[in-house]
């Protein structure tokens, strides 16, 4: 208990970033997400393991004969994406990131594995309204946020999770 609270002080003991600052941060953050891909692409891996966390993820894909659809977002350079797809054919995957460079490897991969005609990646700040005509007019099924919220300011979280909320089939 003493532990946690001596954290809890120092925490509430720093100061907030001036506003002028926090403006050119999140105005310069498409441009520091994609230089961020171009230098570490090789340190992102395929996410192998989520049919065995979330075992109920894919269970309705292809059931009554419909697809299920997936949005992830976040998708970088497809890491999640590209699994779900090649494990189950009857998923509909979209992707969305913030980075433009990694949309771009994304779908390249896509087409490089010949999945295109069930999945794409597109460009998206999920703090904003979703881009017209990206997403299936009837909602998605599930939408994946693994290691995306928390690159979102606070303040821009009511936002996002009412985006989200609306892009999902009623």
């Amino acid at each position: 208990a003493a532990a946690a609270k001596a954290a809890e002080a120092m925490i509430g003991s720093q100061s907030f970033a001036p506003a002028n600052r926090v403006d050119e941060c999140r105005q310069l953050a498409a441009g520091r997400w994609n230089q961020h891909y171009v230098e570490n692409l090789r340190n992102y891996h395929d996410r192998r393991y989520l049919q065995n966390e979330y075992p109920t993820l894919l269970r309705s894909a292809g059931e009554e004969g419909t697809a299920a659809v997936i949005l992830e977002t976040g998708c970088g350079v497809g890491n999640t994406l590209l699994p779900l797809l090649a494990l189950s054919p009857g998923l509909r995957a979209f992707g969305c990131d913030h980075a433009d460079f990694a949309v771009a490897k994304a779908n390249e991969r896509l087409e490089r594995e010949q999945l295109q005609a069930r999945g794409c990646a597109f460009v998206w700040d999920i703090g904003l309204p979703p881009p017209s005509g990206q997403l299936p007019a009837h909602g998605v099924d599930t939408v994946l946020a693994i290691f995306t919220l928390s690159a979102l300011p606070p303040e821009a979280l009511p936002a996002a999770f009412g985006h989200l909320a609306r892009v999902l089939r009623p």
